[in-house]
């Protein structure tokens, strides 16, 4: 049984978020770690620890919990300063 698929596949799925061409992979890297590190420190937390956990997790419990924590991250609660808007 073979089951790999291709890179357009994955990102339709939802697998993968975005497919990059080969041209720059490395200057696709830094766009995306400058990001990462502009972003709110609770989004950013909360892809650390997906990076560190996920390794060791079986597949689906990692895509469950990146999803849960993609949820949380990017939550309207959240600004870029890291405290929390309470009405």
């Amino acid at each position: 049984m073979d089951l790999t698929i291709d890179a357009e596949r994955a990102r339709q799925t939802g697998l993968a978020w975005r497919v990059v061409v080969h041209d720059d992979p490395l200057g696709e890297a830094r766009a995306r770690a400058e990001r990462l590190c502009a972003g709110a420190p609770l989004a950013v937390r909360a892809t650390k620890e997906m990076a560190w956990r996920g390794r060791r997790m079986p597949w689906s419990d990692a895509v469950r919990m990146g999803e849960t924590m993609r949820r949380v991250a990017s939550g309207p609660e959240e600004d870029p300063a890291g405290s929390p808007d309470r009405p």
